[in-house]
């Protein structure tokens, strides 16, 4: 059992339960050191990460919009963002999961305290055509004031996207 953290030794869940997806219990089911897949992941940290970096876990890249670039180039499904401010909007991608709730400065560690906002934008997040499973969990999501009187601002805009799934956001 991985949980609380990566212990001195760690024995790898078999079967069903070796998937492991970011999830509920923060358990590192595959021994990787993160709750989730290194191998299937780009990171994200805009403390310490560059749009340039490749998106590991030791090269970050900085920007959501970058690392979901990056998981599309490089045919990855997940991307992990650690906690802190992106001032940008984002559009998802069917296929491609985001989630929250990392910290970089714990070791990629993942636990609810772990804020992660996104704000830019009259729309912060679009989807339109997510027909592949798509998660987006654990962010906090503002649209910036239209600026006008009268117009309007964007938390979260979805079209014809039946397979996107929301988990611990707050819009």
């Amino acid at each position: 059992n991985c949980a609380d953290g990566q212990p001195a030794t760690c024995d790898p869940l078999e079967g069903a339960e070796a998937n492991d997806l970011p999830d509920d219990t923060y358990i590192d089911s595959n021994c990787d050191g993160v709750d989730g897949d290194i191998s299937q992941a780009i990171f994200v940290d805009e403390t310490n990460g560059d749009d340039n970096n490749p998106g590991t876990i030791t090269e970050p890249r900085r920007t959501m919009g970058a690392g979901l670039n990056a998981a599309l180039e490089q045919g990855k499904g997940e991307v992990y963002v650690s906690t802190g401010y992106y001032p940008e909007s984002l559009t998802l991608q069917s296929g491609v999961s985001i989630y929250g709730l990392y910290s970089a400065a714990a070791g990629w560690g993942r636990a609810p305290g772990n804020t992660v906002t996104l704000s830019g934008g009259t729309t912060a997040v679009s989807a339109q055509d997510i027909v592949e499973p798509t998660v987006l969990e654990g962010l906090v999501i503002k649209r910036v004031n239209a600026g006008k009187p009268g117009k309007s601002g964007v938390g979260m805009h979805a079209v014809n996207s039946s397979e996107l799934i929301l988990r611990r956001l707050t819009v």
